[in-house]
């Protein structure tokens, strides 16, 4: 994989994104969590927490949480081929699962490291996040390496 397209990236790190977020939303609904990455970093961002400690739903926390998880999502997707053109990882399905699991990983670290140095973290628990994390950037990383290579062509 040699191209880099700028545009592409961006359309498929959206749709990426949005094919994650879906994964998320319906494993919350099935495991009976409440998993909603877009309200947790806008309440983080925003500084919203409840005074119960819930997640904020202010359309303000809401919107912010919106740009950051799909900025991260466009972020992570220009990452991912960068990797790839660098020849670090070869673009195949072993390389993108790896790419998702790590990405996983270090998603997980990294709210793990706002909560603990947060003012008023909201209340979750963390442990309720672990599969959903690592399969979602799964699913994030084939859903982006598929939409990219048909851009592409």
């Amino acid at each position: 994989m040699e191209q880099f397209n700028v545009i592409h990236i961006i359309i498929a790190g959206i749709i990426a994104t949005f094919i994650k977020a879906t994964f998320i939303f319906f494993f919350g609904l099935i495991t009976k969590t409440n998993i909603q990455p877009v309200y947790l970093l806008g309440t983080l961002a925003t500084n919203e927490t409840t005074k119960n400690g819930k997640l904020s739903t202010s359309r303000k926390a809401f919107f912010t949480g919106i740009i950051i998880y799909y900025s991260l999502g466009v972020l992570v997707s220009f990452v991912y081929v960068w990797l790839w053109i660098m020849k670090i990882s070869d673009a195949n399905l072993v390389g993108v699962f790896i790419f998702g699991f790590f990405t996983g990983i270090v998603s997980l670290i990294g709210v793990n490291i706002l909560l603990n140095n947060h003012s008023k973290p909201p209340q979750i628990r963390l442990a309720d996040h672990f599969s959903p994390v690592l399969i979602g950037n799964v699913v994030f990383a084939i859903n982006f390496f598929y939409i990219y290579l048909q851009l592409i062509g």
